[in-house]
């Protein structure tokens, strides 16, 4: 198996130090946004919610023995409360796509910096393979004699 080229080794490791640093900067607030945002995408997120709203539901339509209704139907502060945390979620979410966006914008220029070495790599064995094709592809008994470039 072929060595990996030092260039792309060092590219690699470059990027690798340079994520690490930037993770290593981020706020706990960015940090808690990342796990809030995470979460929210999970089937246990719907399923909290869906409990919270069918528990409020129940709780304030009355049949709970010694539970306060606090918010008789048509619920409306559970309404509003749904709407503000929609709004907070999705801030979240956007916190998260962001943060997800300059990760994956550092990934393809680690790409775009692999695959310019693997190129320049390459192009150092074309003159090679130029003259392989040209000694292939002389027919018998031709006499032309070829140079290497």
């Amino acid at each position: 198996m072929d060595r990996v080229p030092d260039g792309i080794v060092a590219t690699v490791n470059a990027v690798v130090a340079n994520e690490e640093r930037v993770s290593a900067q981020r706020t706990h607030v960015e940090r808690l946004g990342d796990v809030v945002g995470g979460f929210i995408g999970t089937l246990a997120f719907v399923a909290c919610q869906i409990a919270t709203v069918a528990a409020w539901v129940i709780m304030n339509a009355g049949p709970v023995p010694h539970v306060l209704v606090f918010d008789p139907f048509p619920y409306s502060l559970g309404g509003a409360l749904l709407s503000v945390e929609g709004v907070v979620l999705a801030a979240f979410v956007l916190m998260r796509q962001a943060h997800d966006g300059q990760l994956s914008e550092r990934r393809s220029h680690l790409n775009l910096e692999a695959n310019l070495l693997v190129d320049r790599r390459s192009a150092e064995y074309l003159p090679a393979s130029l003259l392989i094709f040209k000694l292939t592809t002389m027919l018998p008994g031709d006499n032309r004699h070829w140079s290497s470039a």
